[in-house]
């Protein structure tokens, strides 16, 4: 269920809240300053590998229509559960492998860049230090979207991320 929020409130306003389920390690990152083009955000994720094939995606952030770019190196079956209300406009998968995505809310464009990123990096769990970073994937998810990143999180094993808001 998403927090809700006081109508007319500025997607800016809504702070971001996130939740992870990864066997090792995690960290993210939320710009120092928030700027919401179009009225609509741009959350990534990264993960080197799903813990047993698939990451859940559980979204509950209505504060904005979404764009997520989920990115992982291995295969990974990425599972979306959406709360009522939250509007997701596209779910962009890259990585080393071939992915896929399951319970997108109906109208949701699905982006697929195929084994090997479609020029994001392979993999992006770590934000930065490397040349397959998160903070590498926010870049190209950002000049792609023409949207400035809203959040990142990443982690090594994941088996769930979730997005939510809080109310401001």
């Amino acid at each position: 269920m998403a927090t809700p929020i006081p109508e007319g409130a500025e997607p800016c306003d809504v702070p971001v809240v996130h939740d992870v389920a990864c066997d090792r390690g995690w960290d993210r990152h939320l710009p120092e300053t928030c700027e919401v083009r179009r009225g609509r955000e741009l959350h990534v994720f990264g993960a080197y590998s799903p813990v047993n094939g698939t990451i859940r995606v559980d979204v509950s952030r209505t504060a904005a229509p979404l764009i997520l770019v989920l990115n992982a190196y291995t295969a990974t079956r990425w599972e979306i559960r959406a709360a009522e209300g939250v509007e997701i406009e596209e779910i962009i998968v890259s990585g080393m492998n071939q992915h896929s995505v399951t319970g997108a809310p109906a109208g949701t464009r699905i982006t697929n860049r195929g084994p090997r990123g479609g020029g994001y990096p392979i993999m992006a769990w770590e934000w930065e230090g490397r040349s397959w970073s998160g903070e590498q994937a926010a870049q190209v998810a950002e000049r792609n979207t023409r949207l400035p990143l809203r959040s990142w999180v990443g982690c090594y094993e994941a088996s769930r991320f979730a997005l939510g808001q809080l109310a401001p």
